[in-house]
């Protein structure tokens, strides 16, 4: 099903869902390297919220079925904000059928 939220809410939830999902493979069997890992991949997330440093989100839907909502009246004036167009290429279209 589809979802209505912010930015911060979508790597929130990214990060919830990967505790929740993976969180019994953090136990005393899993190699310390990739405990790790782990660690350093959530860490990352929890500095996105925190807007330590600048960052990008990429959201490339091929099916054009998202929406973002500019924080201006005109999507041309919100300069955090940019929306760009392309054609699917011949194996996206083979992906999905069309």
């Amino acid at each position: 099903g589809g979802m209505v939220t912010t930015v911060e809410g979508l790597v929130t939830q990214i990060r919830e869902s990967l505790a929740r999902v993976h969180g019994f493979t953090f136990g005393d069997s899993l190699d310390e390297s990739k405990k790790n890992k782990w660690r350093e991949f959530g860490s990352r997330l929890t500095k996105l919220l925190s807007l330590e440093q600048p960052w990008t989100l990429i959201l490339d839907d091929e099916l054009a079925s998202s929406f973002i909502s500019p924080v201006t009246d005109d999507i041309k004036d919100d300069h955090q904000l940019a929306y760009e167009e392309y054609e699917r290429s011949w194996e996206q279209n083979e992906e999905l059928g069309l």
